[in-house]
């Protein structure tokens, strides 16, 4: 292979080389953007998230104040009709005591104050009220913990995408620097093939 030879392969070779830098600097910042792009994603997801975790715990609060102020009433009513049911009850033993029953004879069943269909309505609603506060206390545990969940792996993913962009970057300026080389490199290869191209004419 003579000079003029070599030195076009050389070129060529060169001109080879600077088009697939191009295409890969091209890449590495279409590589980039996309990083950057999933980064915005993930905390505009993460910013949902906490605005929609503080509206579900908001509901969470509203609900069981509403259910202990509904068993705090339950209670109160409670308490006031056991002792109704309680003082008749007395009043029916006190007035059965009195009417002295002939032997031979049963006293009248009357009903006691446990066995009231309305204390039994009203206990009922109380242990209802319990397995509310229950039930709505175990979901907001089990969001709580999703939440934060969710939390750490979009941080952890922020932060690999974080570290893929650098090293993304760093990529690019050093395929950047290698690009100006090889364009330096063809330059002064031009630059000798016209120089030599001279001396051919005039020798």
């Amino acid at each position: 292979m003579d000079q003029t030879s070599k030195a076009e392969y050389q070129h060529e070779d060169l001109d080879q080389t600077r088009g697939a830098l191009e295409a890969s600097i091209a890449q590495l910042l279409a590589d980039f953007e996309q990083l950057v792009a999933q980064e915005r994603t993930t905390e505009v997801e993460l910013q949902k998230a906490s605005l929609d975790r503080q509206e579900q715990n908001k509901e969470f609060q509203a609900a069981l104040s509403e259910q202990k102020a509904t068993k705090r009433v339950l209670n109160i009513a409670l308490n006031r009709m056991q002792q109704f049911y309680n003082k008749k009850q007395s009043l029916l033993q006190a007035e059965a005591k009195q009417a002295q029953t002939p032997p031979g004879q049963f006293q009248e069943y009357k009903a006691s104050a446990a066995s009231s269909p309305v204390l039994a309505m009203i206990k009922e609603l109380i242990t209802d009220s319990d397995k509310a506060q229950t039930e709505a206390t175990s979901e907001e545990q089990t969001a709580s913990n999703q939440y934060t969940k969710f939390v750490a792996d979009s941080n952890a993913s922020v932060k690999a995408l974080q570290r893929s962009q650098t090293n993304k970057q760093k990529e690019k300026a050093d395929q950047e620097e290698q690009l100006l080389t090889t364009k330096s490199e063809i330059k002064r290869s031009e630059e000798r093939r016209v120089g030599k191209e001279c001396r051919s004419r005039w020798s």
